[in-house]
């Protein structure tokens, strides 16, 4: 098997600028059943 190589913790020499970072509008659909089997 080969090892990849860890990228992510070297340094970025190409100096470019960074806005923002993040997230936004992530959402989990899930579904959950009461006792009575009815999905809420």
């Amino acid at each position: 098997m080969h090892e990849l190589k860890d990228t992510q913790n070297e340094r970025d020499h190409r100096r470019i600028a960074i806005d923002r970072v993040g997230v936004r509008s992530l959402r989990y659909p899930i579904q959950v059943r009461d006792k009575a089997g009815t999905v809420q």
